[in-house]
């Protein structure tokens, strides 16, 4: 099921068109990313979607819910949006407070409060992180914390912006496991940016963006067999990659590989 729908958005920013006729669909309860260079206004999509830059040029709708000034607020409820400014989006100084912070604007009882507050500590094994102040919080365990304030109240879409480029590789991989346990689990549908490759291995649903337009959607398996079209919109191909694609073309290896151990122990085989 289309959980969201975009239609010929197109932005500008002081005469200078950053989208032009964007158009795409998201699947209810998948992972999606969105690829581009650096400073390639990946914010400015990820504003523009949940609402924080309003954009009257085209159609976006959530839930079946047209995002304008009369259906705002039906709109945002059911989206929640993590920006790449971590520190500034703590509103709380303790992390149980911060959590539980969306649902007291929405006016939940107390008692649904504690029952889904339970819940995302739990899904999200954070119970460790409940009794800080979000200022003792590390990089990763922000990361965590805003995720959980983030599906407390279930919401339909989760747009986050670049977060993962804070992390080292065994960071991104557990927070990359968080999202699949969130879309498993709450049936949330998760847009996330990046500019790196590695985030996206496994995904399905992968859209690579170059001036403003979206130059290919594929899996992650087709996408990096156009190296040409990846260097061309700024994107750079790691080097594991670009090295084992390079011996299956002469026959010493039968896959990509990402590990560089990996591809050593075939080798030496």
């Amino acid at each position: 099921m289309v959980i969201m729908n975009v239609e010929n958005i197109s932005f500008e920013i002081d005469n200078n068109r950053i989208f032009d006729n964007l158009s795409f669909s998201i699947e209810s309860g998948t992972i999606n990313a969105f690829i581009s260079s650096n400073n390639s206004c990946k914010t400015t999509l990820i504003k523009v979607l949940s609402g924080v830059i309003y954009n009257n040029c085209g159609k976006i709708c959530v839930n079946n819910i047209t995002l304008n000034n009369r259906n705002f607020k039906k709109y945002t409820i059911n989206i929640s949006t993590i920006l790449s400014d971590l520190d500034n989006q703590f509103m709380c100084d303790k992390v149980e407070d911060e959590i539980k912070y969306i649902l007291k604007n929405l006016k939940y009882t107390k008692k649904d409060s504690e029952k889904n507050y339970c819940y995302v500590v739990n899904l999200l094994k954070i119970e460790n992180l409940v009794d800080k102040k979000t200022c003792e919080l590390s990089v990763i365990e922000k990361i965590k914390v805003l995720l959980a304030s983030s599906i407390i109240h279930k919401p339909k879409i989760l747009l986050i912006d670049d977060l993962l480029r804070f992390l080292n590789s065994n960071e991104r991989k557990e927070v990359l496991e968080l999202f699949n346990v969130i879309v498993n689990n709450l049936n949330t549908s998760i847009i996330f940016t990046t500019s790196n490759l590695l985030d996206v291995i496994n995904l399905s649903n992968i859209y690579v963006l170059k001036d403003g337009k979206i130059i290919m959607n594929n899996s992650y398996e087709n996408i990096i067999l156009n190296d040409n079209d990846l260097s061309k919109a700024g994107i750079e191909i790691p080097l594991m990659i670009d090295l084992s694609r390079k011996l299956e073309f002469y026959g010493l290896v039968n896959k990509i590989y990402y590990d560089r151990d990996e591809v050593i122990n075939v080798l030496w085989k």
